[in-house]
Parts: structure tokens; C-alpha cells; sequence
């Protein structure tokens, strides 16, 4: 497995799943086999609120074409694995202040950018030309709305709408 690029622990309240009928696009999406081997590592994320890690990969397409501070390429390919952490006596297992990984993947998230993508939702949802899809964990879409998504990364224009990608990218890539 890859190293990452950077840790990042953050108390990250948002991404609420709704559970409803597919929306406009994530049909679009498609589940990005073998992401754990092949994807570029970002980071992992430590969800205090709820006891999970979240672990960032991106396609090593888009990362050698990626510049700090600047719109990700066409076709990128973003994926947020939701992964369990070891637990001792109803607490969490901390190594130098961070979760410790447990072994079972819980939920993938998948965002991706591609020209055209997003264009059935309205301007007030609409995240430039990123689509969202959630899969369990054999790869099989979620029937999920992802208006949650379009809702927290809508803020994030400055960013492309991503959170940590956008940072590891400004900082490696000036």
C-alpha cells in the first residue's frame, strides 16, 4: 500500500447520507475498481463524531495533471473510504494522537469530475462539473440521494469544490 501524503484530523460533521431515490447523476459515476492499489493516497481523516476514518485516494491520472491552487483536471476521480478503528474497552485505539485503522471498510464515496457532469441539477446544487455516488463495500451503487454532497461541497467554488484535495495539492504543487 501506498504511504500518504498527508494526515489530516479534523472533527468533520458534515456528509450526512440520505437515504431516497437516486438523483440526477450518480448513475454517472462509476465504481473505480482497485483504487487501494492503483490511487494515489491523500490522507486519512479521523471522524471524531463519529468514530471512523476517512481515507482519501485520488487517480494518479489526475494527480500528475493536478496544479496547486488550480481547477482539477477533466476526469478526475476522487474516492473517500469509510473505514471501522480499533476500539479497547468502548474507546478508541489512538497511536501518536490519531485512530488506529480497523479492518472493515464501511462505505465508499466516490467524486468525480467530468465535462458535462451536473448539469441536470439546479444552479443553487449545481457543483461545477462533479458528479457523487455511494457504493458499499462490494461496489455496488447505493440507491442514496446525494444532495447532502451537492449541499456541503457547494460552499467550496474556491476549491473546486473539494475539502482536503484541494489543500495536499496547494501544498505540494505550488
Amino acid at each position: 500500500m501506498m504511504k500518504p501524503i498527508l494526515g489530516v484530523s479534523a472533527v468533520i460533521g458534515l456528509g450526512v447520507l440520505v437515504v431516497g431515490v437516486a438523483s440526477a447523476g450518480p448513475e454517472k459515476v462509476d465504481y473505480p475498481t482497485a483504487y487501494q492499489s492503483r490511487y494515489v493516497w491523500m490522507g486519512d481523516i479521523d471522524r471524531v463524531d463519529n468514530n471512523t476514518i476517512r481515507r482519501l485516494y485520488m487517480n494518479p491520472e489526475a494527480y500528475a495533471a493536478a496544479k496547486g491552487g488550480q481547477p482539477l483536471p477533466d476526469n478526475t476521480v476522487l474516492v473517500l473510504e469509510q473505514r471501522s478503528i480499533q476500539m479497547a474497552e468502548g474507546k478508541p485505539v489512538l497511536k501518536e494522537g490519531r485512530f488506529v485503522p480497523g479492518n472493515d471498510v464501511v462505505g465508499i464515496s466516490v467524486q468525480q469530475k467530468k465535462r458535462g457532469f451536473g448539469t441536470e441539477y439546479a444552479d443553487n446544487l449545481r457543483n461545477g462539473d462533479w458528479e457523487y455516488a455511494l457504493f458499499d463495500i462490494n461496489g455496488v451503487r447505493r440507491n442514496a440521494s446525494t444532495k447532502s454532497c451537492l449541499q456541503c461541497h457547494k460552499p467550496r467554488l474556491a476549491e473546486d469544490y473539494t475539502f482536503v484535495a484541494w489543500r495536499v495539492l496547494a501544498d505540494l504543487k505550488k
